[in-house]
């Protein structure tokens, strides 16, 4: 997916509690885009909700998996399908309007910037201006056009790249699932995009914690805080997991869609919370290509419904904390 996981698992902050059937407390999880999800639900059990949602996850993946070449997604990006089916074009629609309102740092076309950085399915380039220039003509949300269920691109050559969008999506359309089956107290996290509703077992806001930002690409890090939520998403992007080191340069995974080079600043990880986490998920990424300040102008002027908590780098090797004031009674 678009980003390693950045949340210290729920699972651990709940081990203390009774899992028996009986406490009205059930778990699933599995293997979901590339990465994994879990639900937690308090009421009567779901004997087959790993089936469903296993169900949702495959046909979640006919339509945008950028993995699979059957994929819609992967025939539009092939241009050998020009039609979108809803959940594409839900997605597509969903995505150029954040870009929109975000001034481009979010863009789901970025695919080929990607993958030409080293980032993608393939190696890295050698990349130079006039690369990243020539990669640039296939690159832009503005290039796409939507008429019904037909789509249209500039330029033969954009790709979408919906990683930082579709694991968000995925946790809200489960959540309004869980919803309809008539439960209101949960947590689902998909690919460490988190929404929860109503109150844990112990009758108190979902708790989820945000790792410290310390280069480690396998273990889990400590938690920085932890952030109380009730009915609110919960999504994180930083550059501490995903990189490289070429020629004593090191390239971090976020790529700037208005530029074709990957950030050069201090911000190392960005959390959004608020009311849906498919534009959550979105903003987290559009945060860290921006960096502080212009992302907290950007938040306050374009999505005031939704609240930052950013960890950046002090200059001396250590953190620095800055969040949204509605933030400040839920940190811990």
């Amino acid at each position: 997916m678009k980003k390693a996981l950045f949340f210290v698992s729920i699972l651990a902050l709940l081990a203390s509690c009774n899992l028996n059937s009986k406490s009205g407390k059930h778990m699933v999880s599995g293997n979901a885009f590339g990465s994994t999800y879990d639900i937690t639900y308090l009421g009567e059990e779901i004997p087959d909700l790993a089936q469903r949602i296993d169900s949702f996850v495959l046909s979640f993946n006919a339509s945008l998996s950028t993995y699979d070449s059957t994929s819609l997604l992967s025939r539009i990006n092939r241009n050998t399908a020009y039609e979108m089916d809803e959940l594409v074009k839900t997605t597509i629609a969903k995505g150029l309007l954040i870009s929109d309102r975000c001034s481009g740092a979010f863009d789901m076309t970025i695919g080929p910037l990607s993958e030409a950085w080293g980032f993608g399915l393939k190696h890295a380039e050698n990349m130079d201006s006039t690369r990243v220039n020539e990669i640039m003509r296939s690159v832009g949300y503005r290039k796409v056009w939507m008429d019904g269920n037909s789509l249209s691109k500039l330029d033969s050559g954009l790709r979408f790249d919906v990683n930082g969008i579709a694991p968000g999506l995925a946790s809200d359309m489960i959540s309004s699932m869980l919803n309809a089956w008539g439960y209101h107290n949960f947590y689902v996290n998909v690919g460490g995009e988190i929404f929860c509703q109503g109150k844990n077992v112990d009758s108190v806001d979902w708790r989820i914690a945000v790792e410290q930002p310390i280069e480690n690409k396998t273990s889990t890090n400590a938690a920085q805080r932890t952030i109380g939520i009730s009915d609110q998403a919960i999504a994180t992007s930083g550059n501490y997991r995903k990189f490289y080191v070429k020629d004593g340069k090191k390239y971090a995974h976020t790529i700037d869609p208005r530029t074709g080079y990957p950030i050069q600043h201090t911000l190392l990880s960005a959390t959004i919370v608020g009311p849906e986490c498919v534009t959550a998920d979105a903003l987290a990424t559009a945060c860290m290509v921006m960096g502080r300040g212009e992302a907290k102008v950007m938040l306050e002027q374009q999505f005031p419904d939704y609240a930052y908590f950013f960890i950046y780098d002090d200059g001396n090797g250590g953190f620095m904390e800055e969040w949204s004031p509605s933030l400040k009674e839920k940190l811990q």
